[in-house]
């Protein structure tokens, strides 16, 4: 065999939808490298520069410009973007999979990424001199230097992920599409300060009807509606726009909307729509409900309520919510085209999800329970490894091969995580605050308890439901007849991405779904994915270990 063609045959082969496809490793190295350089990007925030400050205390018309610069206008650009994938989402893969059909050569790509992150670094501000450089004394002349620098940034970027062939090509069949992406990134600018309005407007109606559920337990209840103020002796609570139920209504309104578009096939349409508002009237309830359970919680552990139950109920009840309304959706003939089976046959996906379902489970009730830091982790730890133990027969007829090139992978996972995860001084102070209230032994017992969950049953877990099941279920409904050696650019993105969600750092959490994945194309084993998980969890322990950085454990 020739060194050319033993080189061919190593590569990374991924298969594509379509059978004329051959995606190399070389392609989506690059692909990964400039996605993850840009998204480390998007996640700093930029500097307060002093000349900026300057601007801002000017105040009028010189504010306004500046204020600008950041946020809104960085969300909008990523809604339109986003929107222009969408609604020319077959052209776009079609061009995506020709450019990568024949990746090349050719390392222009590495010049292009190294100019948009020298204009990144200016734009954030982490250099002092070139932001003094850039930073001229006038409003307008500095939003001018800023705009130029920040299309350079994109033009940069956009060349180091595709070749500019690709992106003529894409908007001169999709021009439609760019224009809908780009009314629907005005629409999420112009539209982020009317939902404010809303979103602080509803916080009245959900504290009069707390106040009311609070009185018909027999509390005597105070309101002040100037501050949005809810009372009762012992306890109050502020509804701030963000407790106003309109956070969880439009979480529950995307998924039911990604959920009816996802399975339309299977849906009776128009009918199956009233989902949508049992599910925004339900949202806002659950959320009154949670109110009032904060506040009876709070007379009796201040800190239990505000640290624990407040964040971990929100999703226990949205979570509920979600499954609840799917489940539903299928048990009910009148919404649903597919014919329920009297006696179900055991489910292949039983060994892939029962151990996530129990992480999640335990995960919110710990947390819910839990005020300075989650004391209940070992009962997390120790009932996920019930879940394997039950199902150990049919875990060990998977392939679970392991690779010293997985371990890699799960180096390179960590260093990201650190490079991109802030420890916060006060999740240190409360895990520290916690950590007190236990005895020596009590103490040593929790830590190793939690490195077992970080290093064997959270990454076994998450594995076997991320890479073993949702990998090659948004592939095929029939998920077991896809081999784990399949790629298609919908799965890749949209199982790394849910993934991501998962965790608190999501744009780190999103790229180590990538790598994992990719660990699994390689050779076709799911165990790829468990060790390069496993790598990146364990070297994580240590380090909070050896730092002192607890927060990252949050």
């Amino acid at each position: 065999m020739t060194a050319s063609a033993h080189a061919r045959s190593s590569a990374v082969q991924f298969q594509p939808d379509s059978p004329r496809f051959a995606i190399s490793g070389r392609a989506v190295f690059r692909v990964a490298c400039v996605t993850a350089a840009l998204a480390v990007e998007l996640a700093i925030p930029p500097h307060q520069t002093a000349r900026q400050l300057e601007f801002y205390h000017a105040g009028g018309t010189a504010y306004y410009l500046v204020s600008q610069i950041g946020g809104r206008l960085r969300y909008c650009a990523i809604a339109g973007g986003a929107g222009a994938i969408f609604f020319s989402w077959k052209t776009f893969r079609e061009e995506l999979l020709d450019v990568l059909a024949a990746p090349s050569r050719r390392l222009d790509w590495i010049l292009s990424l190294i100019v948009n992150v020298f204009l990144a670094i200016i734009l954030i501000g982490m250099v002092p001199a070139l932001t003094r450089a850039t930073s001229p004394a006038s409003p307008a002349a500095w939003l001018a230097m800023r705009a130029v620098i920040a299309v350079g940034a994109v033009i940069s970027g956009s060349l180091a992920l595709m070749p500019v062939s690709f992106w003529r090509r894409w908007y001169s069949r999709s021009r439609v599409a760019f224009l809908c992406g780009a009314v629907l990134g005005l629409t999420v600018y112009w539209m982020a300060p009317v939902a404010e309005i809303v979103w602080r407007s509803a916080s009245r109606p959900t504290l009069w009807a707390a106040a009311w559920c609070l009185r018909g337990l027999g509390k005597a209840v105070r309101v002040n509606p100037q501050i949005l103020q809810l009372s009762i002796p012992g306890f109050s609570a502020k509804i701030s726009s963000a407790c106003s139920g309109i956070e969880g209504i439009g979480l529950v309104v995307t998924f039911l909307s990604f959920y009816l578009w996802w399975y339309r096939d299977q849906l009776r349409f128009p009918r199956v729509m009233i989902l949508l508002p049992i599910g925004i009237v339900a949202a806002w309830l659950l959320n009154v409900t949670r109110i009032v359970a904060l506040i009876l919680i709070g007379v009796h552990n201040r800190d239990l309520a505000l640290n624990g139950f407040h964040s971990a109920a929100g999703w226990i009840l949205f979570n509920t919510l979600c499954f609840g309304i799917v489940g539903a959706s299928w048990y009910f003939p009148s919404l649903s085209k597919t014919e329920s089976v009297a006696i179900p046959r055991r489910s292949e996906a039983t060994v892939y999800l029962v151990p996530i379902l129990v992480v999640t489970a335990t995960a919110l009730v710990t947390h819910a329970l839990s005020a300075n830091f989650d004391l209940w982790y070992p009962v997390r730890v120790i009932a996920v490894a019930v879940a394997l133990w039950v199902l150990r027969d049919r875990l060990l007829a998977l392939e679970l091969s392991p690779s010293f090139f997985a371990v890699g992978i799960g180096a390179v996972v960590f260093a990201i995580w650190i490079a991109v995860a802030k420890s916060s001084p006060g999740d240190n102070a409360r895990f520290i605050t916690g950590s007190r209230e236990l005895s020596p032994l009590q103490s040593s017992l929790w830590l190793i308890f939690r490195v077992i969950g970080a290093a064997v049953t959270v990454p076994v877990a998450e594995e076997l439901a991320f890479r073993g099941y949702l990998l090659r279920k948004l592939i095929a409904s029939d998920f077991e007849t896809v081999s784990a050696r399949k790629f298609t650019w919908f799965s890749f993105v949209a199982s790394s991405i849910l993934f991501g969600a998962l965790h608190q750092e999501w744009i780190a959490g999103t790229i180590a779904g990538m790598l994992f994945a990719y660990a699994v194309y390689r050779r076709g084993s799911i165990g790829d994915a468990i060790l390069a998980h496993s790598t990146a969890n364990a070297l994580l322990a240590a380090y909070v270990l050896a730092t002192g950085s607890w927060s990252l454990w949050s």
